[in-house]
């Protein structure tokens, strides 16, 4: 009895001992090989979990500011003067205490330019904010939280709001997001795969809580091959070698009223090969992958008016604009008129009437602290608007 249950095993067994050997020989081959390297190489933003940056890796959100990260002001450029105090939760802000009687508190989400790059902490618009929100609405305390980040999406600021945002408890939550979203998905964090490449932020994100493949590419030459080779080809379906078409055509910069050609040649978005000397490639904006789709845009803004709603949080969504922007109607400005969601429009605060406004820039995208003080001024007006 035994012997006839054990017979259809045993047949099983020694049936896929061959399909095991080839496997592991398979296996063996290609890490011998070296096949399963990946062929291209994303630069990213900054370099995260090294010794002298102020990012590192983060399982949630992709990358966050480093706790107490410390960096001392350089000097070699007047417009990149700027020091990095980062407190205990990642964020260039100061730190984070208690909710007091009545206070007013504010988180401020964005990318770079609200994170403040090329100005003091105390420059930056969330901070002077503060300040004069506290001048008018005195004795009331008024805190505001810089919880921007340099790279960061409108999903990546999304989910910092649900996973970590809701537990400082803020009664208004500001929202500056547009250029990154535009951004081709190579331009993200400098650790991904090839196959990561092709995602957008979202996708990404959920790739992240499944991990499954994330596991196999781990573990597997074999799986690691098939999947770099695989989204290798499809990358290289993007490339523009150099001196070969025009990669800003149809750009979708363009449509939210900056110049995808001139954004470029400030702001290349480049993959370079692996172990090569191969000058840096062009990226086909028109056909990359986004790193955040309009759809996804779209429901990222849905999802979070909703958050503030369900938790009794006023949302004042800011208009990013850029020192090339040319003023524009998009998908944010419609959501806005549409939902009826308080928008501030900062194209007026940064390209005032009259000559160029470069003092108010000290590069294509960052406002200066003249830039800064500008917004902070704008913003409480409309803030105190607002509040009624």
């Amino acid at each position: 009895m035994v012997r006839t249950f054990l017979r259809p095993i045993k047949l099983a067994v020694f049936s896929l001992l061959p399909v095991v050997a080839l496997f592991l020989a398979a296996e063996t081959a290609v890490r011998l090989s070296h096949l399963d390297r990946p062929a291209l190489y994303a630069g990213g933003f900054g370099s995260i979990d090294k010794n002298d940056s102020g990012e590192l890796a983060d399982v949630d959100l992709g990358w966050s500011g480093k706790p107490g990260y410390r960096k001392a002001a350089s000097f070699s450029q007047e417009a990149y003067r700027e020091a990095y105090n980062f407190n205990s939760l990642g964020l260039r802000s100061p730190e984070v205490g208690p909710k007091r009687a009545n206070e007013l508190r504010i988180l401020s989400l964005g990318e770079s330019s609200t994170m403040g790059i090329g100005v003091q902490a105390e420059e930056t618009y969330s901070m002077r904010l503060q300040g004069l929100l506290e001048q008018s609405l005195r004795p009331r305390p008024v805190t505001v939280i810089n919880a921007g980040v340099s790279g960061y999406s409108s999903f990546q600021s999304l989910k910092y709001l649900e996973l970590r945002g809701l537990k400082l408890k803020p009664d208004m939550v500001l929202f500056y997001h547009e250029f990154n979203d535009y951004l081709p998905s190579t331009v993200r964090d400098p650790g991904q795969s090839e196959v990561e490449l092709l995602q957008t932020d979202r996708q990404l994100y959920d790739s992240r809580l499944v991990k499954l493949s994330r596991w196999f590419l781990s573990r597997s030459a074999l799986y690691r091959f098939a999947s770099y080779h695989y989204a290798e080809r499809r990358i290289r379906k993007l490339i523009v070698a150099p001196g070969q078409g025009s990669p800003e055509a149809e750009s979708p910069l363009d449509g939210i009223g900056l110049p995808g050609g001139r954004v470029q040649q400030a702001f290349p978005h480049g993959l370079s090969e692996v172990g090569g000397n191969k000058p840096a490639t062009g990226v086909r904006l028109a056909i990359a992958g986004r790193r955040v789709a309009d759809e996804e845009r779209l429901d990222n803004l849905r999802r979070l008016v909703a958050v503030c709603r369900e938790n009794g949080i006023a949302l004042v969504i800011m208009h990013p604009s850029y020192r090339w922007t040319s003023r524009h109607e998009c998908l944010l400005t419609r959501f806005c008129a549409e939902n009826h969601v308080p928008m501030f429009e900062t194209y007026d605060i940064l390209h005032p009437a009259g000559p160029a406004p470069e003092r108010l820039f000290h590069d294509f995208m960052h406002p200066s602290a003249a830039g800064h003080e500008a917004l902070a001024e704008g913003l409480s007006r409309f803030i105190l608007g607002v509040l009624g």
